[in-house]
Order: C-alpha cells, then structure tokens, then sequence
C-alpha cells in the first residue's frame, strides 16, 4: 500500500511517500557531481557523493589550473563521508582506447588513485576498455586480468575498485574478467544505460550474469539506441524491474543516480524505493 502526496510550490517540490514492503536503498544511494547543485543536496539529504570531475582530467593542466580543480572537489565533498571516485577516462576514441598499453594504462589509473586518496576516497570507479571490433576477446581478457592484479599489487587492502561496462556488448565477459581478477577489492559497476545502448543483451541478464560481482550501479535510462542519460522514469528501460532484481541479485549494491537527479528522485519516492521519508528539493 503507498501513499503518495505531492505538492508543488513554485520551484519546490515537496514529497511525502511511505511504503511499506519494498527494501530501502536511500543509504545507499549517491549523486553525480556531473549536475552542479549535486553535492550539496547530497550532503542535504544524507545521499553519498560520486566525484566525476577528473574522469576526463587532462594531466597537462598548469598547476594553478590544477588545484583549483581539486580545491573545488575538496569543497563539494566537504560534510559528506560516502564518496566514490569516478576514474580517468583514456578518452573518446574507440580505436586509440583498444590500442591503450597496459603501462599507460596502470599510469593513468595510479593518477586516479593518488588524487582519491588525496581526497580521501577510497572507491573508485574505471571504465573497461573493452572495444567490440577492435579488442582481439581472448588476448583483452588475458590483458586485463594481468593488468588488475599488477594494478591492485601495491594497493591498500581497503581500497576498492569497480570496472565499468562501457561499450561492452555482452555481459560474459566482465563476468569471467571478475572472477579471474579473484581479488575481493575489484568488482563491477553495472551501468544500466550503457548495457541498454550497447548490447542486445536485456539489462535483466547483465545482472543475472553479473549479479555477484556488482558493487556498484550506475542508474538512468535512454531509447536504446544513444546514451542520453535520461532520468529513470523516461526511456525503454523498466527500472522498477531492474532495481527490483538488483536488490534481489546483488549483495547491497550502492547506486549513482546519472541522470536529472530531481525527476529521477521523484521517481524512486513514487516507486517506494527509498521508504518513509520527507524531501524537499530545490531546483536551483
């Protein structure tokens, strides 16, 4: 049974829903810096943070450039002790990134890794740089499970990594990568809009595949033909459904919201996902 009441009043939006019977993901829910206003609603509303505003860093920036970059994230974060880290991305071209050497690779993501930990993060999210029609599967996945365990030699024992579908056309073979990494500090980021556009594969088996290797998801919806970052109510995508086998099939899986987080709050408020609870949202 739900009840459901809203009101709205200028460029508030006031919801009160209880719910009873659905699991409760509100703890572990977090907001994407990508929207300005994220963080501080965030830290309003008791929602972690993930930090995306070094996944396309350039290295070369001047130094003043730089900490101004970082003394901006280290303000968005303050208050707030759930945080995640989105990694540097190699960058845009598919080619170039199916090409990446293991070396530049493992540089990069050090970089990441000493600016979260600067930052006192210690949950970090990298893409996989497995290209479809251009990575060669067998030698990727030989690749890359060297790659992680070389990676995580040297990490410490509470720091924890989630591989990112991103153009990755199937589950399987994150699946395999995970299991052979076999290192309780890698996991995987399902990001449901991603499995959506890139892959024929229903977001419903990519969890029943990956259920429990994913530690974190990634949650919006598109058309299934783009990665338009829709909020969760718009798009081809049931996400009652998929959040409902998520809770099902994973072990407390957190969630970023990447997408308009206000339209995509309402929404999980509408659906009882985050149980009994008083908002007050400003669209500012």
């Amino acid at each position: 049974m739900k009840l459901l009441k809203i009101c709205l009043h200028k460029d508030t939006l006031r919801i009160r829903i209880n719910c009873i019977g659905v699991k409760v993901m509100k703890d572990r829910l977090y907001l994407n810096t990508h929207n300005p206003n994220a963080a501080a609603v965030a830290k309003k509303f008791g929602f972690g943070i993930e930090l995306d505003d070094y996944a396309y860093f350039n290295a070369n920036i001047d130094l003043d450039e730089g900490k101004t970059l970082f003394d901006r994230c280290v303000g968005l974060i303050q208050g707030c002790n759930k945080l995640i880290f989105h990694g540097a991305i190699l960058g845009t071209d598919l080619k170039m990134l199916a090409e990446a050497s293991t070396s530049d690779i493992i540089a990069l993501y050090n970089q990441s890794f000493a600016t979260a930990e600067a930052l006192g993060i210690n949950h970090i999210v990298f893409h996989s740089d497995y290209i479809p029609g251009h990575s060669n599967r067998r030698e990727w996945l030989h690749r890359s499970i060297a790659l992680w365990q070389e990676y995580m030699s040297d990490k410490p024992e509470n720091l924890y990594i989630y591989i990112e579908n991103f153009v990755d056309n199937d589950p399987y073979i994150m699946a395999e990568l995970c299991e052979k990494i076999n290192d309780k500090r890698v996991m995987l980021c399902l990001d449901t809009g991603h499995a959506c556009s890139n892959s024929n594969v229903d977001v419903a088996d990519w969890i029943s595949i990956l259920g429990r290797f994913i530690g974190h998801t990634h949650i919006h919806n598109n058309d299934g033909n783009w990665d338009y970052h829709w909020p969760l109510g718009k798009g081809i995508l049931d996400m009652e459904q998929i959040l409902h086998l998520l809770e099902a099939k994973t072990l407390n899986t957190t969630y970023t919201i990447e997408a308009d987080y206000s339209l995509s709050l309402e929404w999980l408020l509408a659906h009882g996902f985050l149980g009994g609870y008083d908002y007050r949202i400003d669209f500012q």
